[in-house]
């Protein structure tokens, strides 16, 4: 199969790495430091058409597909994860959501705002007591009339405190498991919507991360997204969406590498530098490999759905393997610089971290591997 980018598509690569090395790099430890939300960056991503990526063009989109989020946000997390994952929240999972499961009405009413960065999004799924186990989500939508009352709560939210609406997973009725699970787009100035307090989180800084409380909500009925029923339609659509998780990985992988190539060519000792010994080029071989690996199969995964064909098993293997081969190169990378790389002075420190989260969001590794299992003996 033949990853060769195309003309737009490099054009693409090359703006995004000239706007993240001018505009994200230098301040990505602030974002981490201080734990605030990079207003900045939505700002400069808006202004470069991004924030519309994967959004039509009838609707002041770029009409871009999977590939070309997932090349955007590689390219941007290789220097600030933060901003990465906003892209990829926002021009993967909400905005298509939206496109292919929303009404007419539904998409005039967001997507054109979705797509200058009026509108942040947040996809508003995990609970206390559900995550990847979607069939027991607890939060309500009853109708009444002409409006849903909500009511529940939502955990471990990306955005969940700068989002202007949120794309909510819940339960119609009293059906159990995923029969009954839909999805209503909620307005963040929705009488009876709350958000808890921001967590302290290990990586991932500059993006926060709460409960989201409903409280006797009360939604118009014609901001339903998915009915009762349809949701299994949704989980295969979003097959894709595993790329853009794992392009996060990939992105701070490949960051971490950059970062450690450029210290072994710095850093002398024994009267030379230390990319001129064996162990050291050992490392940054087996480092490259790895990153390279992981991008194949991303590539391939995100190739594959763009043709209409989002596999599951290739999406899964693509997030496993990303996601733990970013942890594993981040970690070396840290090793390489010595002492060095533990102090927050070097870039690698951050990296290390926040290569920790994208393993535990969008269906943790230990589902992929589910999912893989499923696959293969089903043959």
């Amino acid at each position: 199969m033949d990853f060769k980018l195309s003309q737009e598509q490099t054009m693409l690569v090359d703006m995004v790495r000239k706007l993240a090395e001018r505009d994200f790099r230098n301040k990505a430890s602030f974002w981490d430091e201080e734990e605030k939300f990079p207003w900045e960056n939505v700002k400069k991503m808006s202004e470069a058409g991004l924030m519309g990526l994967s959004i039509p063009e009838e609707y002041d989109g770029a009409g871009r597909g999977i590939m070309d989020v997932v090349l955007a946000v590689e390219s941007i997390a290789r220097v600030c994860l933060s901003t990465a994952g906003i892209l990829g929240l926002h021009s993967g999972v909400c905005s298509r959501a939206i496109t292919h499961f929303g009404s007419e009405e539904l998409k005039k009413k967001y997507l054109p705002d979705m797509a200058e960065g009026k509108i942040l999004t947040a996809y508003a799924q995990t609970e206390p007591n559900a995550g990847s186990d979607v069939g027991s989500i607890s939060t309500r939508a009853e109708l009444k009339g002409d409006k849903f009352i909500v009511n529940g709560t939502k955990s471990f939210i990306s955005n969940a405190h700068e989002a202007h609406i949120f794309i909510t997973i819940l339960r119609y009725g009293t059906e159990k498991g995923t029969r009954g699970v839909g999805a209503i787009v909620i307005d963040r100035d929705t009488p009876g919507l709350s958000l808890g307090k921001k967590e302290k989180k290990l990586g991932f800084r500059g993006t926060s991360l709460s409960d989201v409380i409903f409280d006797n909500c009360s939604v118009p009925k014609e901001n339903q997204l998915v009915g009762e029923g349809d949701f299994i339609k949704m989980l295969k659509a979003f097959n894709a969406e595993r790329c853009g998780n794992a392009a996060l990985s990939l992105g701070v992988a490949q960051g971490a590498l950059e970062e450690a190539i450029k210290y072994c060519k710095e850093r002398s000792q024994f009267g030379r530098p230390i990319s001129g010994f064996q162990g050291i080029q050992w490392m940054l071989a087996d480092m490259a490999i790895k990153v390279d690996a992981a991008r194949l199969l991303i590539y391939r995964a995100a190739t594959n759905a763009e043709a209409g064909l989002p596999n599951r098993m290739e999406t899964s293997m693509a997030k496993v393997f990303a996601n733990e081969m970013a942890i594993e190169v981040a970690n070396m990378a840290v090793q390489l610089h010595g002492g060095y790389g533990y102090l927050k002075e070097y870039p690698v420190e951050r990296m290390l971290r926040d290569a920790r989260f994208p393993p535990l969001g969008g269906g943790t590794t230990q589902i992929q591997r589910i999912n893989i299992a499923d696959e293969i003996l089903k043959g």
